[in-house]
């Protein structure tokens, strides 16, 4: 597998991976990842057609996505704010 490009964002890591003829993009946040896999499509036969997809619609959808499962998770996390997380050291 090989990196392409690492999109810079001010709240996520974004890596542009090509494994073979296949791309994948990776969102990380502080506590989510999602990983995108681009099907073998004409339209994805380069970086270059990749990197223009993705600065245009596919980047703007998966912040989207990645942001609202954030915010469902901070829902459930919200329950456990109060709770210890770790032992006790002795």
């Amino acid at each position: 597998m090989q990196i392409i490009a690492d999109i810079p964002h001010s709240i996520y890591k974004i890596t542009v991976f090509k494994n073979g003829l296949k791309y994948s993009v990776q969102l990380e946040g502080k506590f989510l990842q999602m990983i995108f896999r681009l099907p073998e499509l004409d339209a994805f036969d380069s970086n270059a057609k990749v990197m223009k997809v993705l600065n245009e619609d596919l980047l703007k959808h998966a912040i989207e996505s990645i942001h609202k499962e954030e915010m469902s998770l901070n829902v459930f996390l919200k329950n456990y704010e109060d709770e210890d997380y770790f032992e006790p050291i002795i």
